[in-house]
């Protein structure tokens, strides 16, 4: 008879609950198994943490402490690894089942909701931040306001902290502040404090705002349709590929193809678009159009003075 996985490993640590002690011939007979079958079982369940083996004795049994270690993955740890998968079907297919079958083999606890997002790619040093990180999960998961004190603008703030994000290099604290969703660089939190106040998690109202983002300059107001003509020579790489929130092709002219998006403000829009010149054109919304443009002469202006000084 074929076992089942889960039925074994289940089965194997009730015998270890129970007996304490148990040797493969015991497994074998509780199995119903040949004895070559039991000690292959137990010698795959020895490889967790706390199943120990007595090489003298031919016994296994349960180490009578042991607690989460490196062995094991943390709860910090497990966030990141959640995001990993997330950002992986982002980058890849976002209906991609392979992807949600390996997040499943591999993680078999999660947080009560997604703490971590990812956007964008490059590196930051974690280790320096991780008891950072680990402080504000304690005030994520329990839905708990927290005051903090920000280098950056020395000032204190206090807020409903959400969820991290890593984007671009840096990781960052999305927090509800004064009703608006706001992004704090993590460096710069210090001397963080509960408030002892619980806040509701209405997860619709910022959610959607942070996994649908491209960018960190993302908010949580009410988000505008743009409209770009973007050029042949990268028209393509649109048609393949979702790179803006949003997007949607709506037509093609002599120029290239129309695409409209919706980005969550005039910053985000700057920064989705500037990678893409000189084939880019914002044709709607006019103060869009004018903002890019001024991004774009201040840029010229820039150069053009380091040109003078030589």
């Amino acid at each position: 008879m074929k076992l089942n996985k889960l039925y074994v490993a289940i089965s194997l640590i009730r015998l270890l609950n129970e007996r304490k002690k148990v040797t493969a011939r015991e497994v074998a007979d509780e199995l119903d198994v040949s004895l070559r079958t039991a000690q292959r079982y137990m010698s795959d369940m020895s490889y967790l943490p706390g199943v120990c083996y007595d090489e003298d004795t031919h016994e296994w049994f349960l180490a009578e402490k042991y607690h989460l270690s490196d062995s094991y993955i943390s709860s910090v740890e497990l966030n990141i690894l959640n995001a990993l998968f997330e950002y992986a079907k982002k980058i890849t297919n976002k209906d991609s089942s392979i992807i949600d079958k390996l997040r499943r083999k591999i993680i078999t606890a999660s947080a009560s909701r997604p703490m971590v997002s990812i956007i964008g790619d490059d590196s930051e040093d974690f280790d320096g931040l991780q008891d950072k990180i680990e402080l504000l999960e304690k005030y994520i998961d329990a839905s708990e306001e927290i005051s903090f004190y920000y280098t950056n603008k020395e000032k204190s703030y206090t807020v409903s902290p959400l969820r991290f994000i890593f984007h671009n290099g840096f990781w960052y604290l999305a927090a509800k502040h004064d009703g608006v969703i706001k992004k704090f660089t993590l460096e710069y939190i210090e001397s963080v404090k509960p408030t002892g106040k619980a806040f509701i998690v209405n997860s619709e109202e910022y959610e959607h705002a942070i996994d649908s983002a491209k960018s960190i300059f993302f908010g949580d107001t009410e988000r505008c349709e743009v409209v770009v003509t973007l050029g042949n020579a990268v028209a393509d790489y649109f048609r393949r590929k979702e790179f803006l929130p949003s997007q949607r092709i709506i037509g093609e002219n002599e120029d290239g193809i129309v695409i409209s998006f919706e980005p969550g403000n005039r910053y985000e829009c700057v920064n989705l678009l500037i990678g893409w010149l000189p084939h880019v054109r914002i044709d709607s919304p006019h103060e869009y159009r004018e903002e890019f443009l001024k991004v774009l002469n201040d840029t010229v202006a820039f150069n053009n003075r380091a040109s003078d000084k030589k």
